[in-house]
């Protein structure tokens, strides 16, 4: 028989990076353990909770329906000046027409005869009759999918999209906003087509206490598209007054005034679904005089 002894031999080498394991735990437990700052990380582009799913602010993990909420940081992060510009960051909902009510919800089409699918508080219809209303008097817009909107009449299989407008506030302030773009500028500050947009956004109390309280939002655009005879004139005028009765019960009255003038344009059209066939990017083949009023 023969017997084979298996050891390990640990040489100079070993030793010494023994030892050098040794001080260095040994250092490390002597440091002091670092410390991470609290971080805490704020979203305000969509907010936790809405009110259109159940009439009440309910945080949207307590909604037995699927609700969405936009809030203005994230209207103006997105820059949208009409609610037709929202459309294309709404989950489930796609543009099916030219006016804000043509829109298809999960499947299921609207259009201006049916004006349940969009709502502004909680009420059927828009200010605006053939185009899009628009964002600067709006405070958020809340979608509410499924056949949730039974709580508001008429039910919608689809789902509606309703309109939170902005209400006077207890402290002062003013917002100012300019907006301008140039088209054909060819490199100079000014092209030759140029269009601007301004909105002056008032509120406060009003009657040195917090029993009446009042707000003004005021809009004038006037933009010229880079496509021929295409312009876009508009006026909105919003005024609202809050009556606070008691801690419980308050009044406000809202009132609104748009008027419009834009050209209406249709578009460009590929015949035969051929891209080759389209017609260049500046053709309108609507006369210069047909206009869209409001």
């Amino acid at each position: 028989k023969k017997s084979v002894i298996t050891g390990l031999i640990l040489g100079p080498a070993c030793c010494g990076l023994a030892a050098a394991a040794e001080a260095q735990a040994a250092a490390g437990a002597a440091a002091p353990a670092l410390q991470l700052q609290e971080v805490t990380v704020t979203a305000n582009f969509i907010r936790p909770g809405g009110q259109s799913a159940l009439k009440m602010s309910v945080p949207v993990q307590d909604v037995p329906y699927s609700l969405e909420d936009y809030s203005q940081s994230f209207m103006q992060a997105v820059d949208t000046t009409k609610l037709t510009d929202l459309y294309g960051y709404m989950s489930g909902v796609q543009r099916a027409g030219r006016s804000a009510y043509d829109i298809n919800i999960r499947g299921f089409t609207s259009s201006s005869t049916d004006p349940n699918s969009v709502l502004m508080d909680g009420l059927p219809g828009l200010p605006a009759r053939t185009a899009s209303p628009e964002t600067s008097d709006i405070a958020r817009v809340e979608v509410v999918k499924g056949p949730a909107s039974v709580m508001y009449g008429q039910d919608q299989p689809g789902g509606f999209i309703n309109l939170i407008t902005k209400k006077p506030q207890e402290h002062y302030e003013t917002n100012v906003e300019m907006r301008a773009n140039t088209y054909d500028g060819a490199g100079i500050p000014f092209g030759r087509k140029n269009g601007y947009t301004g909105i002056v956004d008032t509120t406060g109390a009003m009657s040195g206490g917090e029993t009446l309280l009042g707000r003004a939002i005021v809009e004038y655009t006037n933009q010229q598209s880079f496509r021929e005879f295409v312009t876009d004139k508009d006026f909105m005028l919003a005024p609202s007054l809050t009556w606070n009765l008691s801690q419980r019960t308050r009044a406000t009255l809202l009132l609104e005034y748009r008027r419009g003038n834009d050209s209406w344009d249709q578009g460009l059209v590929a015949p035969g679904f051929d891209s080759k066939l389209i017609a260049p990017i500046t053709t309108r083949y609507q006369n210069p005089e047909d206009k869209e009023m409001e």
